[in-house]
């Protein structure tokens, strides 16, 4: 399967952050475990803002950007920990973050292949 980078985009950034806005907006109403709506939203956050760094760098690994990218969760639960952005700090947000952080970098190679494939002739 070839994919060009706007499909990249679409898949790998906007989605996520699309369905973690509908689980969200659908826990606010009851329809959805709060578990999975407090999490899940934050993970597919995570996963969106390193697939849009990876793809930024053509989906090479930029340790500092990864670094960057574990600051900014961290920075996002301290700041509500002292009651400086809203929200409740919590522990699991971070875990997820880590995680779906981690999924990102995981599955780059995956995507390195389905990238560089559209360019092969």
């Amino acid at each position: 399967m070839k994919i060009s980078r706007s499909f990249d985009i679409i898949v790998n950034v906007l989605f996520p952050l699309l369905i973690g806005y509908f689980i969200y907006y659908a826990g606010e109403n009851g329809f959805i475990n709060p578990m999975i709506k407090n999490y899940l939203p934050d993970g597919l956050w995570a996963y969106s803002f390193t697939s849009a760094l990876l793809i930024v760098w053509n989906r090479e690994i930029n340790i500092f950007w990864i670094i960057i990218a574990f600051v900014a969760a961290l920075s996002i639960e301290l700041l509500q920990y002292f009651g400086l952005m809203p929200g409740t700090a919590d522990a699991f947000d971070f875990l997820m973050y880590a995680i779906f952080i981690l999924t990102g970098l995981l599955t780059n190679k995956y995507y390195i292949k389905l990238f560089q494939s559209n360019h092969r002739v």
